[in-house]
């Protein structure tokens, strides 16, 4: 686990928080300077944590991440998986091209 991660967890409460607001909380003094995280790192540090198993909630209709509840853990994985289903379908029609025996033109 890399040490933001493992900070992200010590930031992380029941109420949803913004990835700037994470952003914001994740930040390390330099000296003089304050570094934050950049939003992908955040991101990033999110994804590990769930690939390790820890319930990390997010929803589409909620802004921000939170530890979540069992009813939180469902909706979250039921949107992970429907994100991933889009992007298969994507994938696959990717790979199968255009069909231009649909396209119409105008003479």
């Amino acid at each position: 686990m890399t040490s933001l991660s493992r900070r992200l967890l010590d930031v992380l409460t029941d109420e949803p928080q913004s990835k700037w607001d994470l952003q914001e909380k994740l930040a390390e003094r330099k000296g003089k300077i304050l570094i934050c995280p950049c939003e992908r790192d955040v991101r990033r540090a999110i994804a590990e944590l769930r690939s390790l198993g820890f319930n990390i909630a997010s929803s589409s209709d909620q802004k921000g991440y939170w530890l979540g509840d069992e009813v939180a853990r469902q909706r979250t994985i039921s949107e992970l998986r429907s994100r991933a289903m889009k992007l298969l379908k994507t994938a696959d029609a990717l790979e199968k091209g255009p069909d231009m025996g649909q396209l119409e033109v105008d003479v």
